[in-house]
């Protein structure tokens, strides 16, 4: 084949995947000053290319430099079309002071082609190690640090760190590279500033400010609650041209210092030794270290913790490489100051502290505490009329139904199937203007709804926050899709031109823009008819992780660099609000993503996992971090919800964990309709694994759901009072204790239960640690006297189960009996 005819393509920072860099871009995206540089490239067609060259220059092409480019990937000896290879070069370090222009050159030995221009500078770095002065001013304490550059060749800013107070004991501290005056109240005193001594000395309330005079090392300290964080007096910053900074602080750590919350995190409950990053993302199971929603609020086990109030991305390294010290770095822009919060004391006191700062939980209706049923091919209304009628023929208590695929699939608030004539945009649909009656979906789904509603069931729709891109030429979507560009209700792109998704779910969709006070009463009112006319209880808000791209644009001014984060929360919040004002407290949203603030619009799930025991571990300690993060309120799809289905036992055992799971609910995703069905229905788990105790086994683990429904309740107040989790790790009510405090496999449920599940494939019995205190096996009524390690039979309807001495009115005698 002759290539007369070809491409080369070269993208610097690609479609801006947060965890994956394509074959064509550069690497770093964001080269640092000395930090050597890479160039990727692909040809189309991809074998063209016999030759590739980078061109680059320090004086916009006035000398040009030379690297020749390596051809990487799979390809045999004659280099036939169609297999993998990019080329790359790469060039060393270059000064910050430098624009680096380049462009790649291709050729094919029959014709030659390039890229554009481009260019970069590389990011400045600069370290500060020493404090140049420290003065106290209306109570705030400022801090003032050089760098170590030497100003005669470098202008440096300076960094300021101003440290204050409140009255209520709030303590907190700001970045920034101006000397701006703080203008909150504190009431920092001066304790002791005597010139001879190393420190500085300042006094707030019961907070003390240490700070070492050379380094500006500083401690904080609380003379009742305990704690210390110590920060170490070290910065590093990294200084874009364009006005953006990263700035890196580093402390103390103690060898043997644990790191707790983080938001929804599925490896394990202690981050030490991890590199985590704070960035919304959606990963379709296994998501190990990424998640759906992180929470820059982390605490340790000296005592102390920080909440970063940024909605920007941030790099936390806990002791992955230095035993001694941990970091953050954060990013900021211009004059920006970046705020952190400091909470001491012990963890259910920082998580109150943090949520108080940050919303408390909304609570829920009642009903969102029983069990929760749903699979994505429920898709007809005979459909959702069986498995509603099969559950209460098979004496299993359901309180909510969840259908995903209930809409056509394009305005996602019209059912699939109705007949209706295209209307204005700007007129809100009603439910007389749809005709059911030749639909082989859904024949009559307001007396659907009547039905599900008699039968005690509630009932919550799927919705997804996007203008979908379809060949499908639907007119009311067409008429709805141009009103949302030309009324400016989406998001817009670098060139000002609508944004379209990049990832791979809903490739190329508008993405809704609720920052546009216009956005939200349209697009509600597109689905008001739902709720107010056919008695529809909530919906169930996926997504929201859909943005990639730190120059998209937002109506608030805001760009993608901050919009990544928040966004799920903007978004969630504009559905719960809207939910409230129909449904009054009677309604809720059921999310995946979020952000800060994100337990103010619950309740959540825990994303998508596979039917295996390890997204089974891995889905508990999501659940439990994301209650030390503040968020209490949270399931997950009972033996997961994708893959092939789960074995009876997965699926037993994990039922049984569920029951006191926030949200208790089962969840299969889409199988186009295949044979054998994969529904994560009991009967259907049953009837696959030919396992006819899945039955009776799940309904006890139902019923026993039903029962505790009082005590749910009352601790569920609690937690939207106090903000502490509802499923507790150990290290909420014990602390001091050291070994109580390492374990992950056992949790309190509330805080008069303590459940130790069977997180082991095949095993029948397992050990249990009960603390300090006295210990009721619930099934028994055994006592045991704590601390204490026990060993208990877990046979495949059962699990260990304790009530704590003094426990809720909730619990009384005779409540785990008789359970058929």
């Amino acid at each position: 084949m002759e290539y007369q005819n070809f491409s080369l393509h070269h993208i610097p920072s690609g479609n801006e995947q947060p965890y994956c860099q394509q074959t064509i871009e550069r690497l770093p995206r964001r080269p640092v000053e000395g930090d050597p540089v890479a160039f990727c490239a692909m040809s189309d067609p991809v074998d063209a290319a016999e030759r590739v060259t980078l061109l680059w220059s320090r004086d916009n092409w006035k000398t040009t430099l030379y690297s020749e480019a390596s051809c990487l990937g799979n390809s045999d000896s004659v280099g036939n079309r169609g297999t993998d290879r990019y080329w790359t070069a790469m060039i060393p370090g270059q000064s910050s002071d430098d624009e680096i222009v380049y462009k790649l050159v291709a050729n094919s030995g029959l014709s030659q082609v390039s890229t554009e221009d481009f260019t970069f500078t590389p990011l400045r770095k600069i370290q500060y190690k020493t404090l140049s002065s420290c003065e106290i001013h209306e109570g705030h304490v400022y801090l003032i640090y050089e760098s170590g550059l030497d100003d005669s060749e470098k202008n440096s800013p300076e960094l300021q760190i101003c440290l204050s107070c409140s009255d209520d004991g709030a303590f907190s501290y700001s970045l920034g590279f101006d000397r701006q005056r703080s203008t909150e109240k504190s009431s920092f005193i001066i304790e002791d500033e005597n010139e001879n001594d190393s420190i500085f000395l300042y006094k707030s309330g019961g907070f003390t400010l240490s700070i070492e005079k050379e380094r500006g090392a500083f401690r904080i300290t609380h003379d009742t609650r305990g704690g210390e964080l110590y920060f170490s007096g070290e910065a590093e910053v990294l200084q874009d041209k364009s006005g953006l900074w990263e700035t890196e602080l580093f402390f103390k750590a103690l060898p043997d210092e644990g790191f707790y919350g983080m938001g929804e995190r599925y490896n394990c409950l202690n981050q030490r030794g991890q590199v985590l990053y704070n960035r919304v993302y959606e990963q379709y199971t296994n998501q190990r270290l990424k998640t759906y929603m992180p929470i820059p609020f982390l605490f340790t086990s000296r005592q102390s913790g920080i909440f970063i109030d940024t909605e920007r991305n941030i790099r936390f390294d806990l002791c992955s490489f230095s035993e001694n010290r941990w970091s953050f770095r954060a990013e900021q822009e211009g004059d920006e100051h970046l705020r952190v919060s400091v909470f001491l004391g012990k963890p259910a006191r920082m998580i109150r502290d943090f949520t108080e700062l940050t919303g408390k939980p909304a609570a829920l209706p009642d009903w969102a505490f029983g069990l929760w049923m749903s699979a994505n091919e429920w898709n007809t209304q005979k459909r959702v009329e069986e498995v509603a009628a099969r559950t209460e023929e098979l004496d299993i208590p359901v309180k909510v139904l969840v259908i995903e695929a209930w809409s056509d699939e394009t305005t996602f608030y019209i059912w699939n199937g109705a007949n209706y004539a295209p209307r204005d945009p700007r007129k809100a649909p009603e439910l007389k203007d749809f005709d059911f009656s030749q639909s082989t979906y859904w024949k009559d789904p307001k007396r659907m709804i009547e039905k599900l509603h008699s039968q005690g069931i509630k009932l919550v729709l799927w919705q997804i926050p996007v203008v979908k891109a379809t060949d499908d030429e639907n007119p009311q979507h067409r008429l709805d899709e141009e009103y949302v560009k030309s009324n400016g209700l989406c998001a817009m792109d670098e060139q000002g031109e609508p944004y379209n998704v990049r990832p791979g779910w809903f490739k190329g969709s508008l993405l809704a823009d609720f920052t546009n006070p216009e956005t939200a009463p349209w697009w509600m009112s597109r689905r008001e008819y739902l709720l107010k006319e056919m008695g529809v209880d909530g919906f169930k808000t996926d997504g929201g992780e859909h943005l990639w791209g730190e120059g998209v644009s937002f109506s608030n001014g805001k760009k993608g660099d901050q919009m990544i984060n928040s966004y799920p929360e903007t978004y969630i919040r504009a559905y719960s609000d809207f939910v409230r004002r129909v449904k009054g407290d009677d309604g809720l949203t059921f999310s995946r993503s979020g952000y800060t603030g994100i337990q103010s619009s619950p309740c959540h799930w825990a994303g998508d996992q596979n039917s295996t025991w390890l997204a089974y571990r891995s889905a508990f300690m999501a659940m439990m971090n994301s209650g030390l993060s503040g968020i209490p309120f949270i399931g997950w799809d009972i033996g997961g919800f994708s893959g092939e289905i789960p074995t009876a036992e997965l699926y037993l055992r994990s039922a049984a964990a569920s029951v006191f799971c926030p949200i208790m609910q089962y969840h299969t995703e889409n199988n186009e309709w295949q044979e054998p069905c994969i529904d994560r229905t009991p009967w259907n788990i049953a009837q696959q694994q030919k396992a006819p105790e899945v039955i009776p086994i799940f309904r006890k683990w139902a019923k026993l759901r039903d029962r505790l429904l009082p005590y749910i309740v009352s601790e569920a107040a609690y937690c939207t009072e106090t903000g502490e989790p509802l499923i507790r790790p150990m290290l909420i009510d014990f602390w001091e204790d050291s070994r109580a405090r390492e374990l992950t496999d056992q949790f309190l449920f509330g805080r008069s239960l303590l459940v130790a599940p069977q997180f082991s494939e095949g095993a029948l019995e397992r050990t249990v640690y009960l603390p300090e205190g006295l210990w009721t096996d619930a099934w028994s009524e055994e006592k045991y006297s704590g601390p204490c390690t026990i060993n208990c039979e877990t046979p495949l309807d059962s699990l260990p189960l304790f009530v704590r001495s003094s426990p809720s009115d909730f619990l009384s005698p005779g409540l785990f009996d008789n359970l058929k």
